[in-house]
């Protein structure tokens, strides 16, 4: 995996930065130069699976089913995040303009996956959720919307952003399947890692915004709500993400399981770089 530089200052020119001032963008190229120095240090702890296709139905089930569940989740949790910001959140239209792109960016991501998973599986139903796979390891959960205008978009910062800046950069473990989708592998070099990139500092520089904004007992709160998203996210991993990565990718995928031990302690060392970003001291 490419660790060049993925955030450059060609991300600046998107409309949803027409708005940032000569502060704004000092903070946005010391994030810049911060994250690509976080990011280039962690890749060094991913091991590179030499992967091989999978060769017999049952590898062909497990490999392609595990993609295309990632894929599905894409779809139904960054885009719907981000759907429901388009609709109840009133958003600026440059911010509209990054909803957009979002929703586009992760629908692709998660389509290749779906297709391709379709492709090496033909006569499979990649399109539907499956009992095996979100039947058993799904996260998702039912939501209420509030009443068109009635969220902030603060709200939305707060679900999204432990996902947008944890693992999303770095497609934890896919990436080290002894069994594997090589295109996929690809296409994430070449395209999810840019779009990741771009979305990170996009989503860290909307709160880093709020958290300047905000004064007193009011920092006060959002700083303890983004402590308890980040909590959450690190706790989700001990209740049912490390079980799935340890009963299906390990055995069936080829994971590697050393790696995979690591990944808690990886996930909050990176967890407390992005709050001390932000300027959230307290550790995790």
């Amino acid at each position: 995996m490419s660790t060049a530089t993925l955030v450059t200052d060609t991300v600046l020119s998107k409309p949803w930065f027409h708005a940032a001032g000569e502060e704004d963008k000092q903070w946005l190229h010391w994030l810049m130069a911060a994250e690509d120095q976080d990011r280039e240090k962690r890749m060094r702890q991913v091991p590179r699976a030499v992967g091989r296709p999978p060769e017999t139905q049952e590898e062909r089930n497990w490999v392609c089913g595990a993609w295309a569940f990632r894929g599905r989740g894409e779809l139904k949790g960054l885009c719907s995040a981000s759907s429901r910001a388009v609709a109840y959140y009133n958003p600026d239209l440059p911010t509209l303009t990054f909803l957009f792109d979002h929703i586009s960016d992760e629908s692709h991501h998660a389509v290749e996956m779906i297709e391709c998973a379709s492709r090496w599986n033909p006569g499979t139903n990649y399109w539907t959720d499956d009992p095996e796979w979100e039947g058993k390891w799904s996260r998702s959960r039912e939501w209420t919307p509030p009443p068109p205008g009635s969220g902030k978009f603060a709200d939305y910062l707060l679900e999204i952003l432990p996902t947008e800046t944890g693992g999303g950069l770095y497609v934890f473990p896919y990436y080290t399947f002894a069994i594997q989708l090589q295109e996929l592998i690809d296409f994430g070099d070449e395209v999810v890692h840019s779009d990741e990139a771009t979305h990170f500092v996009f989503f860290m520089w909307n709160m880093w915004k709020l958290l300047r904004q905000a004064k007193g007992t009011e920092r006060t709160e959002l700083e303890s709500q983004l402590l308890q998203r980040y909590r959450s996210n690190l706790a989700a991993l001990d209740n049912g993400r490390m079980q799935f990565w340890k009963e299906v990718l390990i055995p069936h995928c080829g994971a590697d399981p050393e790696f995979i031990a690591k990944i808690p302690e990886l996930r909050r060392s990176r967890f407390e770089f992005i709050l001390s970003s932000l300027g959230v001291s307290e550790p995790l």
